[in-house]
């Protein structure tokens, strides 16, 4: 399944992946200041993007899609999936994708053996 994003004639380049980051994020219902904080990035910075007061550069669109789980193809082009499937959400430690998904099974896992017993 794929999301396509259409625009109104005359909107700007600019303005179009500002609205898909904005769209991405509501999907994944994550917080625009915390994706600025774990992109390096003040809120400030990150709102004036978002309000096309400035334009994303391309590392800082690939630093947004890995932070929010987005496709970089869905961000700059509207075409594709939007969702990034291997995504795991952001852990304020040094946990990879692995060990995150490692203890979330675990967890998982032990909760419903208790019930079954």
């Amino acid at each position: 399944m794929s999301t396509t994003v259409t625009f109104a004639d005359g909107t700007n380049f600019r303005a179009e992946v500002a609205y898909r980051v904005k769209i991405g994020l509501e999907m994944r219902r994550l917080k625009k200041f915390d994706v600025a904080d774990w992109i390096g990035m003040t809120a400030a910075s990150f709102s004036k993007r978002l309000n096309c007061r400035l334009a994303f550069d391309l590392d800082e669109i690939a630093d947004v899609a890995l932070a929010a789980g987005l496709l970089r193809d869905w961000i700059l082009t509207g075409h594709g999936p939007m969702l990034d499937p291997d995504w795991c959400p952001h852990q304020d430690s040094n946990l990879g994708p692995s060990d995150y998904k490692t203890g979330v099974t675990g967890v998982m896992f032990r909760q419903n053996a208790a019930k079954a017993a």
